[in-house]
């Protein structure tokens, strides 16, 4: 452990009230969709552990996708327009990226499947002359494997990484499966360094430990907040910092079992909201003090006969008071390792009035957020269409950007990536609008194809970024792009 880099002692959340909170909800809807709730759980399977929970519905009915045998670590693809980031003679592909943007500062994170068959965090950051720099790696403590990373970055520049490490199970082509040993680590890039400083631990070290699904954030007076979840105790969990990471504390915010933590700041000091899937819902909390102490959570959505919550991948962007959250409504199980989402909505909610009010219900008016996930079939009919891994960000002046992978069916190209924007502050969204295209929906994790479970999506100094997946090559790359064109309302 780096000198200095202590974790104190679990913290138990405040007994704070939360303040009521009334909630407006858009929905994008992909018609055809029923819900089969003979099959429904808790959705705590773990991203890197799925299948070390048993979950008793039974087997998927989705087709399982062509593994490709060619393998990467020297396979370039080029398409015109797209500036890939990623590409290194010691990866074999890339998923889940993540950036940040500062002044002059420009900072991309993702999860790097080595040719040695370790996954890194691969990450790159704007070099003094403007451009990027070469690929480098941080590795996980004790030769485990790196997942899921975020990153944050602070007032003097200084960067941050929190990640989850992990012990692969038995099969090396699906090395999630029976996954074990999962910590949440955390690593710092102090200004003035070439890098980051060594990993350590924010999670509580127990021999059965299984966190899941790190999100990190600061807040509007840089307090460092991660929050994760603990598949082993159960619990929605975050770490910390007031110090610059320097020293964490852990405080519980919910002690159901629940997984995907997703955090926004509200721009306030020490203002943050929480939100994250537990019992067939997507539940918001909020702290003012940085972490420390947290409300009593609230749901935001809840499964019912529209469809039901999808667990993967909540998101919020927060402005005061306000916040707003974006989540996907399936037919699918939980038993599954990618859930295909029927319809992308995206609630509203006020903290601090004192009812809900019924003005402010009927503005749940459908909406065009990412819609029409379905494509004429070539016998004049349509196939399924479904979506997946929706992300929000809010612009810097005001207006709302989502953006999701959209797929026609589940072969060979079939995908697209989409945004949307809002105005009018959520009331209603444009017309999707494709920004990347031909690419796969993989419905399977750790193929050379995956797309990952989230991608980057973000406010920059143009506008909105996006540094998303590419795997039109049959293997996955991150392109980035700091200005996706024509991200108007």
């Amino acid at each position: 452990m780096e000198q200095g880099h202590g974790v104190g002692s679990p913290a138990q959340s405040g007994a704070k009230v939360p303040s009521p909170l009334t909630r407006r909800v858009f929905t994008a809807a992909v018609p055809g969709h029923a819900v089969n709730w003979s099959c429904v759980r808790g959705c705590v399977v773990p991203l890197v552990a799925l299948g070390h929970l048993v979950v008793a519905c039974g087997s998927s009915t989705q087709t399982r996708q062509t593994v490709p045998d060619a393998r990467g670590c020297s396979d370039w693809p080029s398409r015109p327009g797209e500036t890939f980031v990623s590409l290194d003679g010691a990866s074999q592909f890339e998923v889940e990226p993540f950036f940040i943007t500062g002044p002059s500062d420009l900072a991309i994170a993702w999860e790097a499947y080595g040719c040695d068959d370790l996954t890194r965090v691969g990450y790159t950051r704007r070099s003094a002359s403007g451009g990027l720099e070469k690929p480098r790696y941080l590795a996980s403590p004790n030769g485990q494997m790196a997942s899921n990373v975020t990153l944050a970055r602070d007032g003097a520049s200084a960067i941050f990484a929190a990640w989850a490490s992990w012990t692969p199970g038995p099969d090396p082509a699906q090395p999630q499966l029976q996954a074990s040993d999962l910590h949440i680590q955390f690593a710092r890039w102090p200004v003035g360094t070439s890098g980051f400083a060594a990993p350590v631990e924010v999670s509580e070290p127990i021999p059965t430990s299984l966190y899941d699904k790190p999100w990190m954030i600061l807040t509007a007076s840089n307090e460092i907040i991660i929050g994760y979840s603990d598949l082993s105790r159960g619990g929605i969990w975050v770490a910390s910092s007031a110090d610059g990471g320097a020293s964490f504390q852990r405080t519980l915010v919910d002690p159901a079992r629940g997984n995907f933590a997703g955090l926004c700041p509200d721009g306030r000091p020490g203002g943050a909201f929480l939100t994250y899937f537990a019992n067939r819902s997507i539940r918001l909390a909020h702290t003012s003090d940085g972490g420390v102490t947290w409300s009593a959570p609230v749901d935001a959505a809840v499964s019912d006969s529209s469809g039901g919550v999808a667990c993967q991948g909540p998101m919020c962007v927060a402005d005061g008071d306000e916040v707003w959250i974006s989540y996907g409504r399936t037919q699918d199980g939980y038993d599954v390792p990618v859930q295909r989402l029927s319809e992308v909505p995206v609630a509203h909610m006020t903290l601090g009035a004192s009812a809900l009010d019924s003005d402010v219900t009927v503005l749940a008016s459908t909406v065009s957020a990412v819609a029409d996930a379905g494509s004429p079939a070539g016998d004049g009919g349509t196939t399924q269409g479904f979506l997946l891994f929706p992300q929000l960000a809010r612009r810097a002046d005001g207006a709302l950007g989502l953006a999701a992978y959209r797929a026609a069916g589940e072969g060979t190209g079939l995908a697209d990536l989409v945004y949307v924007v809002s105005a009018d502050r959520g009331r209603s969204f444009g017309t999707p609008i494709p920004f990347a295209t031909g690419l796969t929906p993989s419905l399977q994790r750790h193929v050379p194809y995956w797309l990952g479970d989230y991608f980057g999506w973000g406010p920059t100094a143009a506008g909105l970024g996006a540094a998303f997946v590419d795997n039109a090559s049959g293997f996955s790359h991150i392109v980035f792009d700091e200005t996706v064109p024509g991200v108007t309302p």
